[in-house]
């Protein structure tokens, strides 16, 4: 989770989370490119900031995350 987390703050959050707990709201593409994509989400009514990279055809990877 560090690697990912863009700040203490955001690293904090996402050390507290569960295996139980689960996204919602997720937005649509945001903007970014084909190869890099930003998107927002909720956790626990937190809003995250999630920016992932393309992979391969259809795998991508989580760049890094920002607690809003």
């Amino acid at each position: 989770m560090k690697s990912v987390a863009n700040n203490k703050h955001t690293y904090i959050f996402l050390r507290s989370l569960s295996s139980k707990d689960k996204v919602s709201d997720t937005s649509n593409f945001q903007g970014g490119s084909d190869k890099n994509a930003y998107y927002v989400t909720a956790v626990k009514s937190q809003k995250l900031a999630v920016y992932m990279r393309k992979t391969g055809v259809v795998s991508w990877e989580i760049r890094h995350v920002e607690k809003q």
